[in-house]
């Protein structure tokens, strides 16, 4: 959850983009943003998350090598949503390839051992 401090700065970033950063030729960098509201490049990260999970701003961003930008045509939205669907699915290949390995050599059963059962399994389940 965010403070009021945080929510405001979240606000003045996609404003920022907004205005600035429209079409993916206009892009900022991720470097540019977080020194323009004296913020580290995570604490940028996790306000685009923000920013682009929350029903309350209604512009698309996306991100290319140049930087953060707001999709200016359904070509960049498509784009845009590639790349993030290319990283979603690297990221469940790396959670599968650790789900298997840990099995193999007994890894997983260090980490939480038989009391971690249960709770390793309803997280299967909510899945």
């Amino acid at each position: 959850m965010f403070n009021f401090r945080e929510q405001e700065l979240i606000v003045n970033v996609y404003n920022s983009l907004c205005t600035q950063a429209v079409g993916e030729t206009n892009a900022v960098s991720a470097r540019q943003l977080s020194r323009r509201f004296g913020i580290t490049e995570r604490k940028l990260r996790d306000i685009i998350n923000e920013i682009r999970t929350s029903p309350d701003f209604e512009k698309v961003i996306g991100s290319c090598s140049r930087g953060y930008f707001v999709c200016s045509s359904n070509e960049e939205v498509d784009r845009a949503n590639n790349v993030l669907r290319h990283h979603a699915l690297s990221e469940l290949q790396v959670y599968w390839a650790n789900e298997r390995k840990a099995g193999r050599n007994g890894q997983g059963k260090i980490i939480c051992g038989e009391d971690g059962k249960p709770f390793i399994e309803s997280l299967a389940r909510a899945e």
